[in-house]
């Protein structure tokens, strides 16, 4: 067990029953509600790939309910190293990703029960990779936050006001691979400003980046999840003061 709040637990998948609440989880969020990942309906539906036997899976579970309610899939990079890389560098070429990989941890494959979206959940998994990680001494959380694939021009004014506004880190860089290039918008639009990109910006997407998030690179198009994706990465080390404490002792840890 990593936090318990309420009747509220987050902990990693221990057993095969857990980790199939998640896939689950995951098959009616992406693929039953968004529509995502193509085909039929799965008898067995759960949502899985080759990855997810190398990876941790953080869970959130409503103990009142008795079911997983959010989950993140996380893949370390000894784990990475077994598989033969980490998931995003299917999408993204890196430069300086292995100099990072042994402190390093790819978050992915978020999501949360509908009716559990009200910012509780999502909290929860932070404050679990926040115990994670004052565990384990990971310094570096990377993964990639996403807008639907109908926002091509606004996925590429984002990248002119993040390169603007200098919020790319010097850390890793990220191209996206020539089969996720995103076709250029037609029209060359200005940077936001700032009050301009705190409207513009999905929820989750503005927390990361107040939480100390900045992007390894441009945006790439994953057609098989309908989406843009920015590869954004935190350095544990760099992030402001006030959401450093907070990342660090929120919630109450369990042994």
């Amino acid at each position: 067990m990593l936090v318990r709040r309420g009747h509220f637990t987050v902990k990693l998948a221990e057993s095969g029953e857990e980790l199939n609440q998640a896939l689950n989880l995951r098959y009616r969020v992406f693929k039953l509600e968004r529509g995502k990942l193509g085909g039929g309906v799965e008898p067995e539906q759960l949502e899985s790939d080759e990855f997810d036997a190398y990876c941790l899976h953080l869970l959130v579970i409503d103990e009142a309910a008795g079911r997983v309610v959010g989950t993140y899939r996380l893949l370390s990079g000894a784990s990475a190293q077994q598989r033969g890389g980490f998931y995003s560098e299917q999408e993204y070429e890196f430069d300086g990703l292995n100099r990072i990989a042994s402190e390093a941890i790819e978050l992915g494959r978020s999501c949360v029960l509908a009716e559990y979206r009200n910012g509780t959940a999502v909290a929860l998994l932070w404050e679990g990779f926040a115990e994670l990680c004052r565990r384990s001494m990971f310094r570096y959380l990377f993964g990639c936050v996403s807008l639907d694939d109908d926002q091509l021009e606004l996925g590429w004014q984002l990248d002119t006001t993040f390169r603007t506004l200098q919020l790319r880190t010097d850390v890793v860089a990220a191209r996206p691979r020539p089969e996720f290039a995103l076709p250029r918008s037609e029209v060359e639009l200005p940077s936001f400003s700032e009050s301009e990109l705190r409207r513009a910006l999905p929820p989750l997407f503005k927390g990361y980046l107040h939480l100390g998030a900045r992007l390894m690179g441009g945006p790439a198009w994953d057609r098989e999840f309908g989406s843009i994706d920015f590869p954004i990465l935190f350095d544990l080390e760099r992030l402001p003061g006030k959401y450093a404490r907070h990342f660090r002792t929120t919630g109450e840890v369990m042994g």
